[in-house]
């Protein structure tokens, strides 16, 4: 899985990550900030996942 962070001062950060079932909450490397996007695709630098996409996500990690 990639991991977007959209980092003010850090830029953006595609990161490979391994998600456990039970992680609450998942954060961004040193700047902290909260990851934005999870796909299995590797974005593209700089673009950011349709809202409709992030949505369709977000919907299926919190169903199951």
């Amino acid at each position: 899985m990639y991991a977007t962070c959209e980092t003010v001062g850090c830029g953006n950060s595609y990161r490979q990550i391994a998600i456990p079932d039970d992680a609450g909450t998942v954060i961004c490397g040193p700047c902290g900030n909260p990851i934005t996007n999870i796909t299995d695709i590797k974005p593209t630098e700089g673009t950011v996942l349709p809202t409709w996409i992030s949505e369709m996500l977000q919907t299926q990690n919190s169903g199951s």
